[in-house]
């Protein structure tokens, strides 16, 4: 009796560490690029319309029926990314994802204190030349040092009536994701 019981509880300990171990592995066994499910929307360098009801891609964020999205997919290997919009009267927000998909930098309307948005993603090389010759346009941008090479911006914007939606939809699909001049 006591030798089958020892048998139980080598097998329960057992499955524990095989469950805690596969629990702790999965994060590090995952794909993290996000940068490629969103590429597949548009060319890099531009901002593209997420379509509502894509949620099976995996990478993109689940769509609130009241929220219209745009992303754009950039590289700072040559040169720093000039992300500027000009977004409808009420609610919008930014995030800059890296590509394991952590965000890195956010901010909404509130927090801009303006509505429009203006905003520079670059090294910290990139950032040093900037700041030796800036150019005029960047004047009242806010630039944002990242860590990575590639990633993903996401712009998101409150529809709230349908009537709005292709107001704000154009907005989105206007905004620019391109290196400075």
């Amino acid at each position: 009796m006591s030798r089958l019981l020892y048998l139980a509880l080598a097998a329960v300990l057992l499955g524990g560490i095989l469950h805690i171990g596969t629990i702790l592995l999965l994060p590090a066994l995952a794909s993290r690029n996000i940068v490629p499910s969103f590429s597949a929307i548009g060319e890099a360098g531009g901002f593209h319309l997420v379509p509502t009801g894509v949620t099976a891609r995996k990478g993109l964020p689940l769509p609130d029926p009241q929220m219209a999205l745009a992303a754009c997919a950039f590289s700072l290997a040559d040169k720093a990314a000039h992300v500027k919009a000009t977004l409808p009267r009420g609610f919008w927000s930014v995030s800059v994802y890296g590509p394991d998909g952590r965000n890195r930098f956010s901010l909404n309307d509130r927090s801009a204190g303006r509505g429009d948005l203006d905003l520079v993603l670059a090294s910290s090389e990139q950032i040093a030349k900037l700041r030796v010759n800036p150019p005029a346009t960047l004047e009242q941008a806010i630039v944002t040092e990242l860590p990575e090479v590639t990633g993903v911006v996401v712009l998101r914007a409150l529809v709230g009536d349908e009537s709005r939606r292709p107001e704000v939809e154009a907005a989105l699909a206007g905004a620019v994701c391109a290196a400075p001049v």
